[in-house]
This record gives C-alpha cells, structure tokens and sequence, in this order.
C-alpha cells in the first residue's frame, strides 16, 4: 500500500465582512495559487442562499459556475454560505487543495484550508491568503470570542450602572436603593448580552457589504460608543449646572 504524504494548513477568524469586490480580490489570489500548482486545479465558486421562512422545507437554493457571475447574481442578505475552492480535477470529489468558507451562521466566519504534497506551494499560499481574509476581519470579531463575550457584559453592565445613577442624580448623596436599582438593572441587561442570540445579532460572523462598505457590526459598535461617550457629557454637565 502508498503511503501519501502532504502539508495542510488551517486559519480561522471569527468574523469576515466585505463588499463583493473584497471576495473578487480574494477568488483572485486563489486563481493564481491554481496558476503556481502543477496540477492546475479548477476553482470553484458555491454559493447557499436560504429560500426565507416560507420555504425552509425546500432547502437552499444553490449557485455554482463562473465567479462572476455567481457573485452577480447572489443576494448578499440571503447568502447561508459561501465557498471558494480548487478542486483537483483528476479527483473532483476528494478535499480540496485550498478553501475559504465563509458562513453567517457559524461560529467562526472564515476558514481556510490549504493542502498540497508540496510544503512550499502549502506555506506561501496559506500566508498569502490569510493575509488576505485578514484584511476583511474586522477589530470587533474580538466581541465574539468568550473573552469578548464576557468584556461586553462588563460594559453594558458599567454603562447601564452609571446611567441610572446619572438620572437619579445620586452621586452626591447615595442611597441603597437607588444602588440596588441601578445593579439589578445593569445585572439584568449584561446577562442578556450573553444570550448567543444577542452576540451574533451585535457582531455577525459573515457578511457581505453594500455599496458603503459599512457592516451592521461596526454600525452597531458605533451605536454603543454613542451611548459611552453621553456618560462622561451627564457628568460635565451635572458638575457645571447642578
């Protein structure tokens, strides 16, 4: 019996988002990882749409061909998953040489797989494209790792706590009770920022950009800083107009 040997490497990232020319840049640094392979693999391009709620029965509808033209035709808010992939085509139905799967609903939004009997076409090639699904990642996918996730809670907890105390207008003469209202509240609203449900609504693992390159996650983000920054204004303005 042949034993085989090969190199494989793997990335993940936690989130990924971009416009549609980002996944362009990213099929063409694959097309010319094809190009450097001596086997010539054919890339491939899949795409998973989910068919809305009145249609789940029926499963996904996929797109699959040119690169192009799938991303022409796809509609960004309905993508379930989408794969780009060389594909040996004198084993089309064995694990890819390369891979980067993008998915909403996973718990890491990027993947890469490289794999390859040649080592040095395996290293370079991972690092090439990992730089490049790197450059879609952005800051805030740190929220959704469990670290991230419990940070969060803190700071909800910390904004809404300080909040309240701003409204009641306490910092100057505490009372038990107005601090029980403020930490059962604050509690209350950081557990529900644990909810996965909560955190995947906040920073989505995958998404495809409009036209403005912003993300509902860094919108979002701008939201909370929004509510961060009036925080230190109550205070101002409480200590220049008691």
């Amino acid at each position: 019996m042949t034993v085989s040997k090969r190199a494989e490497r793997k990335g993940y990232w936690r989130a990924w988002a971009g416009d549609v020319a980002s996944l362009r840049r990213l099929a063409a640094v694959l097309d010319e990882a094809r190009q450097d392979h001596p086997k010539k693999a054919d890339l491939r391009v899949v795409a998973r749409l989910d068919k809305g709620s009145a249609s789940r029965d029926e499963g996904s509808e996929v797109l699959e061909g040119d690169v192009d033209e799938v991303l022409n035709k796809i509609d960004r808010r309905r993508v379930e998953e989408l794969a780009l992939s060389l594909v040996d085509p004198d084993r089309p139905y064995a694990e890819p040489l390369a891979m980067i799967r993008l998915q909403p609903k996973h718990f890491f939004g990027a993947t890469l797989e490289v794999r390859s009997d040649r080592p040095e076409w395996t290293r370079s090639w991972f690092s090439a494209l990992a730089e490049d699904i790197g450059l879609g990642s952005p800051k805030w996918g740190w929220f959704r790792s469990p670290i991230g996730s419990l940070t969060l809670s803190l700071i909800v907890f910390l904004i809404t706590f300080s909040s309240i105390l701003v409204g009641f207008g306490r910092f100057d003469k505490f009372t038990t009770t107005t601090i029980l209202i403020a930490g059962g509240i604050a509690t209350l609203l950081a557990t529900v920022a644990q909810i996965p449900l909560v955190g995947k609504w906040l920073f989505p693992a995958f998404e495809i950009t409009g036209p403005n390159g912003h993300s509902n996650g860094s919108r979002r983000i701008v939201a909370l800083i929004l509510v961060i920054v009036q925080i230190p204004i109550g205070l101002i303005v409480k200590a220049v107009w008691p």
